[in-house]
């Protein structure tokens, strides 16, 4: 009975814990300028558990220089999710 029982725990922990290691996501952030899509950003050799942590890297709207017309200034924002 008793090893039924330890077998039992065993594959319980092996899927509890294969099933939170599939569970961390990318995080893609998007680079807007002027309200407008530019580019995604995505470090694909970190992932994240808490989706707090990823958008927490959100910046918020401000004056920058552009990616597309060299030497513009643009207003420039980028949303993590």
């Amino acid at each position: 009975m008793k090893i039924k029982k330890m077998v039992f725990l065993v594959t319980v922990f092996s899927v509890v814990s294969m099933v939170s290691i599939s569970c961390a996501k990318q995080c893609n952030c998007i680079r807007y300028e002027d309200g407008n899509k530019i580019a995604v950003i995505t470090d694909e050799s970190v992932k994240y558990f808490e989706l707090s942590v990823c958008e927490a890297q959100s910046v918020e709207a401000h004056q920058g220089t552009s990616w597309v017309v060299d030497g513009k200034e643009v207003t420039v924002e980028i949303k993590c999710k």
